[in-house]
């Protein structure tokens, strides 16, 4: 309204949420581990051949869908993989692509409303879809167990204090700096993914 009747058009500087971006994935990597991950076994390998064969699957229908409007099949990827297994901070850090090799202007938009629709019909299916298999499984809990997954029963409490903050936003710091260097590295070698995307991916990891 105030750019229509008035003509005054406000805009904003999207650094920071590109660099809060970048703290606030790797962030969550920083107290991964691998031996909790690899732990997983066989259900885990099911679960990541699952997942690919859910790209490979999103890719083709959005290609195609893409396809039947005319448009370019880049906007069928950007509306798959990218923001619904990638999500909102995915779709957002491969903008800059889409835009600049494929010419795909409002790639912005087209991610983050893609990224939010699979956010809003995943939570939407999901709690049905467990219903039905846990009906037709006829799966009933075993026992009562107190959940181990982000809780401590343990009587000592983790310290936090200066140190502890500090060190945590040193170690931050140097991952995201390893992240960047690792991103020189493949662009060295001819490989070009977004800045952002690497840097806290290889925070993360």
């Amino acid at each position: 309204m105030l750019y229509l009747t008035t003509g005054i058009e406000i805009s904003f500087d999207l650094h920071a949420r590109d660099v809060l971006l970048i703290y606030f994935f790797a962030g969550i990597g920083l107290n991964s581990d691998l031996r909790s991950l690899l732990s997983g076994g066989i259900p885990l390998i099911i679960l990541l051949c699952a997942t690919i064969g859910f790209m490979f699957l999103q890719n083709i229908t959005g290609v195609g869908v893409a396809t039947l409007f005319n448009l370019n099949g880049a906007v069928g990827v950007l509306g798959g993989t990218t923001s619904l297994i990638g999500g909102h901070g995915t779709a957002i850090a491969w903008t800059p692509v889409y835009i600049e090799r494929y010419g795909i202007t409002n790639a912005s938009e087209i991610g983050i409303a893609c990224a939010t629709f699979g956010l809003v019909l995943a939570s939407l299916m999901g709690g049905p879809i467990a219903n039905i298999l846990i009906k037709r499984h006829k799966l009933e809990p075993k026992t009562c167990i107190q959940p181990d997954v982000g809780l401590t029963h343990a009587d000592e409490h983790t310290k936090v204090d200066m140190y502890s903050i500090l060190s945590a936003w040193l170690i931050l710091n140097l991952c995201l700096t390893l992240g960047a260097a690792i991103r020189e590295s493949l662009s060295s070698a001819g490989l070009d993914l977004p800045s952002s995307y690497v840097t806290y991916s290889g925070a993360s990891y």
